[in-house]
């Protein structure tokens, strides 16, 4: 199957409106960066577009996107036609390439597990904005070219630019060429979930580990109960050869 775009983000519409400092939206500012440095682990330019709440650009069951980007927030929550737009990619991504992660959860502030959409619970997610340890609060970023920003924001870029095309990669592998059988299973890492404060580490940790070969658990978000959380950890650590603990 062959997709006319690469990458179809959606959004709230008050997420994407300028600011004081900002002229341009937050989302715009994002698929600015995330389109630059998709083209450095590409080597082409990805077709990627925007489909606000009220867009009524690409087919309404939205099958003609290879990965879909959703921007959480609390208006994008609250938002029917955002939840309808998750839901028809969903049932769109399962109705064809069922072995890929397609859809890349984005924060654009934080969200608990309970407030997110369900279908969405379980997915890892790229935390795109900044908080303060000591309060508690978050703050989006204003300045992207900062210390702060070099270390979380664009770090969060690199990590889910390289996710994605693993992603587009495979797809298009699969699209052209029949499953071959992989004789050869890839020894597994535990490297356990840290606070946001160890965030950075530990996402550096895991791109080491896959680029040397090795595949890292967790690949969902923890469950929201002691009992589940257990049973969880316990089947992942089954898995592997080795755990790492950030403290």
């Amino acid at each position: 199957m062959r997709f006319d775009i690469d990458i179809l983000i959606v959004f709230a519409d008050a997420d994407n409106a300028p600011t004081e400092k900002n002229d341009v939206g937050w989302v715009s500012q994002f698929k600015k960066f995330l389109e630059f440095m998709l083209f450095q682990v590409l080597g082409e330019k990805p077709n990627i577009i925007l489909k606000g709440e009220y867009d009524t650009m690409t087919s309404p069951n939205l099958d003609n996107a290879a990965v879909l980007i959703p921007i959480l927030s609390k208006d994008f929550t609250t938002s029917s036609t955002c939840l309808d737009h998750i839901e028809a990619f969903h049932k769109a991504a399962h109705a064809g390439f069922k072995n890929h992660t397609r859809t890349f959860k984005v924060f654009k502030s934080p969200l608990s597990v309970s407030e997110q959409p369900e279908l969405l619970r379980e997915m890892f997610g790229y935390e795109m904005y900044q908080l303060d340890l000591n309060s508690g609060e978050f703050r989006e970023y204003s300045d992207y070219f900062s210390v702060e920003a070099e270390r979380q924001y664009w770090m969060e870029i690199v990590d889910l630019s390289y996710d994605i095309c693993d992603t587009l990669q495979s797809l298009k592998n699969e699209a052209v060429d029949p499953p071959v059988k992989n004789l050869f299973k890839r020894k597994t890492v535990y490297l356990a979930e840290t606070g946001h404060d160890l965030s950075v580490q530990r996402n550096i940790i895991t791109r080491e580990l896959q680029r040397h070969g090795y595949a890292v658990l967790p690949n969902q978000t923890l469950p929201g109960n002691a009992v589940d959380i257990e049973r969880v950890v316990r089947r992942d650590l089954n898995e592997c050869s080795m755990s790492i603990h950030l403290i």
